[in-house]
């Protein structure tokens, strides 16, 4: 064999065992081929955000399990399909009891599942390692504490009727905006609100443009924009804030 020839099988060789070692096997990714590890960039936290970066996410919205067409229990966990698919909805297995029944953790069935104590089936994550302590108590916070997340029914209940109906209620309330359950969907989304300047309240599908935004993040106020709300304070963190963000950038829909 000459040198020229056993050059070649070397190279021919060396190529296919490269390609063969960076095809991989796909194990630690999911259907779409993204990291299984979680957001890194959301530390852990009881809010929706986390607990859908942190647990919902890499744990439970893989191939095979909650996610795809036919997800197991009709339970879709991937990310804008979580909160609609577990806050007051009944479970497959036990239909007596909420997948997330808010401010009750004990009587969710998700912690039942997760802690392997439900009455039917097995533990969850399915074929993976339990959730951590920690993870399991940032779910049982979030629930316990109304399992906020973008819906207006969520909004009305953890943030609305709590923070702003005490001032935002009533035949004349101020700058016109009832916030009260029943009212707050009409005087917020695709409303102008009042004063000079011709500018939305909630712009469905733009969170950035909508003036309830500018309010609560107190961006470019004063003037005929006046204050930041809840007026006086305290004021609604971030993480309370993009759960509305959320809701307005999915549509803003009466939920």
């Amino acid at each position: 064999m000459n040198i020229c020839k056993l050059k070649k099988i070397i190279l021919l060789f060396s190529t296919a065992l490269l390609i063969s070692c960076n095809a991989g096997t796909g194990e630690g990714l999911d259907q779409n081929g993204k990291p299984l590890s979680g957001n890194n960039s959301i530390p852990l936290a009881a809010n929706f955000n986390s607990v859908q970066a942190n647990i919902f996410t890499p744990s439970c919205a893989t191939s095979g399990c909650h996610s795809g067409s036919a997800p197991a229990e009709g339970l879709l966990l991937t990310e804008g399909n979580s909160f609609s698919n577990l806050v007051n909805i009944s479970s497959n297995e036990v239909a007596l009891l909420n997948r997330v029944e808010p401010g009750n953790a004990a009587d969710s069935y998700l912690i039942r599942k997760v802690e392997g104590t439900a009455s039917v089936g097995l533990q969850m994550p399915r074929n993976r390692p339990a959730l951590s302590t920690e993870k399991i108590q940032a779910l049982r916070d979030w629930i316990n504490n109304g399992a906020l997340g973008p819906s207006l029914s969520s909004i009305q209940n953890n943030i609305f009727n709590q923070r702003c109906i005490s001032c935002h209620t009533g035949t004349n309330p101020p700058a016109g905006l009832n916030l009260e359950e029943g009212q707050s969907f009409t005087t917020l989304v695709n409303v102008q609100r009042l004063f000079d300047q011709p500018e939305i309240r909630v712009v469905a599908g733009n969170a950035s443009s909508s003036f309830l935004i500018d309010k609560l993040e107190n961006n470019n106020l004063g003037g005929s924009r006046v204050d930041q709300m809840p007026l006086g304070g305290p004021y609604l963190d971030q993480d309370t804030i993009n759960v509305i963000r959320d809701w307005i950038d999915e549509g803003a829909l009466n939920n």
